[in-house]
């Protein structure tokens, strides 16, 4: 089976639990040709859903669908490196996009070994309240052993630009260096003992 194929029968068997197979087959097909992917219908918005002629059920369908599949996703990688799943790793960042909400970024954090070994939801709010959000960044980095990071929001950016950017630093000052899938192994950075 071709991954059209493939991404055809898993949209139409997640559409089947909320009206007609044969009215899901239609929607499953016409949503993976205007939005050329499951990724790609998964990370949409709900208006570019609805104009795909999906009403709120069905909508609700490709949310759950993007949820279990990150999840999915998330189990097969513990304690494998991300390098090595670099393919399956950045469907997993885009399902985890479409979950996030309206000012949220998610902090992930690598060991020596590549592998994820913590996920952060971080909330530009925050920064307004008490939330010590980013002294927990130094204290998450210790427990992880982390020592590489990177941030996932929407693209467009939907948070702060300041608030992005106060992260990074964040990051940086804890010692991390940006994880990336297809650069060679970062530089060994001294980390730094400084408090934020």
């Amino acid at each position: 089976m071709t991954q059209q194929s493939i991404d055809i029968e898993v949209l139409t068997s997640a559409f089947s639990e909320v009206m007609p197979c044969e009215r899901a087959r239609s929607l499953a097909i016409n949503a993976l040709e205007g939005l050329k992917s499951l990724p790609g219908v998964l990370e949409s918005s709900s208006l570019a859903l609805t104009d795909l002629k999906l009403d709120t059920a069905a909508i609700a369908v490709v949310r759950q669908l993007g949820t279990e599949m990150r999840r999915s996703l998330a189990r097969s990688f513990a304690g494998q490196s991300m390098r090595e799943h670099a393919k399956a790793f950045h469907e997993y960042v885009l399902l985890l996009r479409t979950s996030l909400k309206c000012e949220e970024v998610r902090l992930l954090l690598f060991d020596a070994c590549h592998s994820l070994t913590a996920d952060i939801s971080c909330h530009s709010h925050d920064v307004r309240s008490e939330t010590p959000v980013f002294r927990d960044i130094v204290q998450q980095t210790r427990l992880a052993r982390a020592q590489s990071y990177m941030l996932v929001h929407h693209e467009p950016a939907d948070v702060s630009r300041v608030f992005i950017n106060r992260l990074t630093t964040c990051c940086l000052s804890a010692g991390l260096v940006p994880f990336s899938t297809e650069s060679e192994p970062f530089p060994r950075l001294q980390r730094s003992v400084s408090r934020i």
